[in-house]
């Protein structure tokens, strides 16, 4: 293991630390992103923790961090790509992967303008991706006709705590994980 590996592990059992004494471990990291999606729907507290000067920009770091990777992209078209915005280039793969899912399901795109905002088949579909993209629930809402971001953060919650991993839509969904 050489140091940058050895920095990376630190940092990230610093912030499982940060978060409640968690460990880096499969239900560790899980309780992290639970908490991480928690967070990002409620404002008060992402305002007490000093959110705002936080989440700026594409890129977290120094100065000199930022140019190093600037630096490190070869050339200029990619260099543009990366400073425009960083979602833009996840938003195919989100599309993509919103597609592998309707298949899975036997569903289009139609059934999700026609299907009800909290259907077990949408939530569990957003929860998937929530869980194997991290797109934002902003996307999901949009994209899945789910209403507000929040509402998709409490649906999704609401799976995960009640939903058998049995739940025959959950089990086809999961299954995606084994193809890919």
């Amino acid at each position: 293991m050489d140091a940058s590996e050895t920095e990376d592990i630190w940092v990230v059992e610093t912030a499982l630390i940060a978060a409640g004494g968690l460990k880096d471990t499969p239900a560790g990291r899980r309780s992290y992103r639970d908490y991480l999606e928690w967070l990002s729907g409620e404002e008060q507290e992402r305002k007490k923790l000093g959110f705002e000067q936080m989440s700026r920009g594409w890129l977290k770091g120094s100065k000199d961090f930022r140019k190093a990777v600037l630096g490190d992209l070869r050339d200029e078209v990619s260099r543009k790509v990366v400073e425009a915005e960083a979602g833009e280039m996840r938003e195919p793969h989100w599309e993509r992967e919103l597609q592998k899912g309707l298949e899975m399901l036997g569903k289009t795109e139609a059934e999700l303008f026609s299907a009800r905002k909290g259907s077990l088949w949408k939530v569990a579909l957003a929860r998937y991706l929530r869980e194997t993209t991290l797109v934002p629930n902003a996307w999901l809402a949009t994209h899945l006709h789910m209403g507000t971001a929040k509402s998709v953060s409490s649906r999704i919650s609401y799976h995960r705590n009640t939903v058998s991993s049995d739940e025959p839509t959950w089990k086809i969904l999961k299954m995606l994980e084994c193809v890919d």
